[in-house]
């Protein structure tokens, strides 16, 4: 998805709005048609008569060239100045309008205050209300602003670059560095919004303020939040029953039904870390739409079609109910003789497999179809596209090592007519300790694949340390396989000791990565000291047309205070989405769970230990999920890793979150002019 797509999508969001935004569609085609001219023969446009003649061209095809390209020039910078003074003209006269109800609400609040009057329940909800929707209104037209900000950028940089008559040039900057894209007078009228809403509902706590009057209020179907409530209800129970069933004798690990238990389990294991990791989606999902981080825009997905959290969790609930009442029966299954125990894992992988891989609109085709473009340029890799949505998928299945090594054994499984033989003729076991490995080893050679092409298209060190730490992994995949099959899973030798000095040196490597360059949480500075300028509510005034996101503020506590003295050489990042605990405890959990990382490929775990894997591969996914929100975070602030054309991200549209709708606003208004 092209920025033009998405600026595009943004102004049908508002359809009252959509005629106020610069119409960077048809000032993209006159800069083609520039770009064309300038082209076809650049030293036609000076129209002398010798530039003529060395051109090729007759006087005349010389004049009708030159005022072709005049009159293009001419109405573009004609139509270009025309359009920021609109948007310069809507945003100063909306800006106005939203400081003056602010005004009015507050004076009456005041009056009513000074009269000794209290509150009715009733006028206090419909102020409430009344405040949320003005603010929410404002977070659009701050979003209005950025958007043109960027674009009306983006089309100054191309007309310099396709012209280069000084005078010109010189006219379109006139217009756009004159200061007024500045989103100063409108984050002014927020902080007051926030102020007034804090000392009338929060009690003066701002982070209250904010988190309520930010809340999302998308009006979910009834149908989406029934069906999740009742699956999750469906999957408390029939837990419940799985754990009753377990402790019910014969026990599946006695010497009868442990073999059997055993061979199947790989299969249960690998698709329930692949719910889990649905489930943790949906809620990656929820924290980037919560905190206004625009992954639509990142992802590069369809933003007219794409998945919400509720629409996730609801997928995640469906899948997690056929998951345990599948695990259920084959414990029964075990346990009596009423049900055959065999055909429960290949019912419930042909059902689980059917829903992903099936053209049925009933499971979010569009976004499975999306996946599988983003898993083929992956096939293809280094040789299919190498965007933000594919290294990060990459990423992702890196976590998911187990889960892949199950699925390699479950295609074992059933192909070799294993399944329904139990443990007569089972080879999928010993076949798994070389396949798992190379199915393993794929993520990692896909992201390393894909380092070293970023680094030949921009020729950027860090792409070819990022290499580096994925060849590590290889290497402490390789030394645990070596040492599986070779040395045998009980020894201590030398391979174990080689893999675990790597697991150390990687995990160590991974974490340094993650908090420096995946997250841009800190900078080494050396040599000197650097003192990290506070933030605080009053921002400094930026020059026009750069880039500015709403942030929050953060106080100078007494975490961070200990923090700046301990680590003086450091340079912390600034700018932050989440509250500051949010990275204190997502840092020292990437940090604990970045080791126990190592136990999803190790191979040398017994067949009674099996279990620790579940958790293993759980954490594993928790670590990534947690991750992913401070990786998409820094990908909104920054463009490092040069995935865009664009250095911002467009800030993510509240629309869904405006509040009332315009006759219910129109009322709460009426009702509190009339009660206050």
């Amino acid at each position: 998805m092209t920025f033009a797509q998405y600026f595009d999508y943004h102004s049908s969001l508002y359809p009252k709005w959509k005629d106020k935004y610069v119409s960077y569609k048809e000032l993209r085609e006159d800069l083609h048609t520039i770009r064309r001219l300038a082209k076809e023969d650049r030293n036609s446009f000076e129209a002398s008569e010798t530039t003529n003649l060395l051109s090729g061209l007759s006087p005349v095809e010389a004049k009708t060239s030159y005022d072709d390209f005049h009159g293009t020039v001419q109405h573009f910078t004609h139509h270009f100045s025309q359009d920021v003074e609109e948007v310069h003209a809507f945003y100063a006269e909306m800006l106005e309008k939203y400081e003056h109800e602010l005004d009015s609400i507050v004076e009456n609040v005041y009056e009513r205050e000074e009269s000794g009057l209290s509150f009715a329940m009733g006028d206090k909800t419909l102020l409430q209300k009344r405040l949320i929707t003005l603010y929410r209104q404002m977070e659009f037209l701050y979003s209005y602003l950025h958007m043109n900000r960027i674009a009306v950028r983006e089309l100054r940089d191309r007309f310099e670059d396709a012209l280069h008559i000084q005078k010109y040039i010189e006219r379109v900057r006139s217009f756009t560095d004159s200061g007024s894209f500045s989103s100063v007078g409108i984050k002014t009228v927020m902080e007051r919004a926030e102020s007034v809403f804090a000392s009338l509902f929060t009690g003066n706590d701002h982070q209250r303020a904010l988190y309520a009057m930010r809340q999302p209020n998308t009006r979910y179907s009834h149908g989406d939040t029934f069906k999740l409530a009742f699956n999750t209800g469906i999957i408390f129970t029939v837990t419940i029953c799985v754990i009753i069933a377990w402790f019910i004798h014969p026990s599946v690990t006695s010497s009868k039904l442990s073999d059997v238990f055993f061979d199947a389990f790989p299969i249960f294991r690998g698709q329930l870390l692949y719910i889990i990791y649905v489930w943790m989606w949906g809620l990656n999902l929820y924290v980037w739409s919560r905190n206004r981080i625009n992954h639509v825009y990142i992802f590069e997905f369809d933003p007219n079609n794409n998945l919400d959290h509720i629409r996730v969790f609801k997928s995640a609930s469906v899948v997690s109910v056929v998951w345990v009442v599948s695990f259920l029966l084959y414990l029964i299954a075990l346990k009596t003789d009423y049900i055959n125990a065999n055909y429960i894992p290949l019912v419930m992988s042909i059902i689980l497999v059917g829903v992903i891989v099936l053209p049925l609109h009933a499971f979010h085709l569009n976004a499975r179809w999306t996946l599988l473009k983003t898993l083929i340029n992956l096939f293809l890799t280094p040789f299919g596209q190498i965007r933000f949505r594919e290294t990060f998928a990459a990423d992702i299945l890196t976590s998911m090592v187990i889960a892949i090594t199950d699925t390699m054994y479950m295609f074992c499984y059933f192909f070799s007519n294993a399944w329904n033989k139990p443990h007569e003729d089972n080879k999928c076991t010993v076949f798994n300790q070389y396949a798992g490995p190379c199915l393993t080893c794929l993520p990692y050679v896909w992201r390393l694949l894909q380092s070293l092409k970023k680094y030949y298209d921009t020729k950027a060190k860090s792409h070819l340390m990022n290499a580096g730490k994925y060849t590590s992994a290889l290497t402490v995949i390789v030394f645990n396989t070596i040492h599986t099959n070779v040395e045998g899973t009980n020894n201590w030798a030398t391979f174990r000791y080689l893999w675990l000095v790597c697991v150390v040196f990687t995990s160590l490597y991974a974490f340094m990565w993650d908090t420096v360059m995946d997250w841009g949480l800190v900078t080494f500075v050396p040599g000197k000291v650097v003192k990290t300028p506070t933030i605080t509510a009053k921002s400094v005034e930026t020059p026009a047309l750069t880039e500015e996101i709403v942030y929050r503020v953060k106080k100078e506590g007494l975490m961070r205070k200990i923090t700046k003295k301990l680590f003086s050489r450091f340079k912390f990042r600034e700018k932050l989405f989440f509250p500051i605990w949010y990275y204190y405890v997502g840092t020292l959990f990437n940090f604990v769970a970045r080791f126990a990382w190592a136990g999803t490929i190790s191979t040398f775990v017994s067949q009674e230990k099996v279990f620790l894997k579940i958790i293993f591969g759980s954490v594993e996914l928790f670590r990534r999920c947690n991750w992913s929100c401070f990786r998409l975070e820094w990908a909104m602030i920054s463009n490092s890793d040069q995935y865009r054309k664009q250095r911002t991200v467009p800030f993510l549209p509240p629309i869904e979150t405006m509040g009332l709708d315009e006759k219910d606003e129109s009322d709460a208004r009426h009702a509190l002019e009339h009660n206050l």
